[in-house]
């Protein structure tokens, strides 16, 4: 579930030159335009609740944390981490977890390290992910089976750094914004458009929003494309911007994950709400 609101987080389209790569991430060729949102406003350290629901039935819950810290040269890196579980009911027949964390580069904004550990029933799976200088290095490491990636690819983002540009871009309703996401196993053409401006109550209080459409595709295994159908995401209009609800269709049925609270650590100035 935790996974699924990540995910639905990266939207895929064409509108750029690609070439599919027959299962391998590094043969892809992929021309994406090439984004800085420049100055991004101090993000408050808060800890962000969802709740996720399957065709009306809660299944999960997912925190995550975000805040800012710098490197050993002083810049400023936007850190974020996550962790998320399914409902104890739905644990009887599927259970999994999952914790997340890494850190994207800030002015300028380049993606830094993702990392992720998850378990799904018995099987687990981690993933690495690392960029430096326009060079992207991972490790996928699923049972007994281990799997690294090293190649070049100067505008590839992960879904962190996706995010998070996305998130800081200035928005004018009809705009669309192309992206090229490395997920540690998978290269993804990412598309999101703005789709509307529109007032929706999230965590308490009414809250203005922009409503996102997310559209992907997956370059190096296009036959995974029909699992995913389409997503909608609303972000607050009020900088530094937060998720507010995901709406994503699926072969399953509907998914949707809407935030329950925010809650300021730290003594940071954020707003807070009981998630009960």
């Amino acid at each position: 579930m935790a996974a699924t609101l990540l995910v639905a987080l990266l939207a895929l389209a064409s509108g750029a030159s690609v070439a599919a790569a027959g299962g391998d991430p590094a043969a892809v060729s992929i021309t994406t335009p090439a984004y800085d949102p420049g100055a991004i406003p101090e993000h408050p350290h808060e800890l962000h609740r969802f709740r996720f629901s399957w065709s009306g039935i809660p299944v999960g819950e997912i925190g995550i944390e975000v805040g800012e810290d710098r490197d050993e040269s002083g810049r400023r890196l936007l850190a974020i981490s996550a962790s998320g579980r399914t409902h104890p009911v739905v644990d009887i027949l599927w259970r999994y977890r999952m914790t997340a964390s890494g850190y994207v580069r800030l002015e300028p904004f380049e993606p830094g390290r993702f990392e992720a550990d998850e378990q799904e029933n018995k099987r687990r799976k981690l993933t690495t992910i690392e960029f430096n200088d326009g060079r992207v290095r991972s490790k996928r490491v699923k049972g007994d089976r281990t799997v690294t990636y090293d190649f070049e690819a100067p505008r590839a983002f992960d879904i962190l750094a996706t995010v998070a540009a996305a998130l800081a871009m200035d928005y004018v309703v009809g705009d669309q914004y192309y992206f090229d996401v490395f997920t540690g196993s998978s290269r993804y053409l990412v598309t999101i458009e703005v789709e509307a401006r529109e007032t929706i109550a999230a965590a308490g209080p009414d809250r203005d929003s922009y409503r996102l459409g997310v559209t992907t595709k997956n370059l190096a295994d296009p036959g995974k494309d029909a699992k995913h159908r389409a997503t909608q995401l609303w972000v607050s209009a009020e900088r530094p911007r937060r998720l507010l609800r995901a709406r994503a269709k699926t072969f399953i049925g509907s998914v949707h994950a809407d935030l329950a609270a925010i809650v300021a650590l730290d003594g940071a100035g954020s707003d807070r709400h009981n998630d009960d």
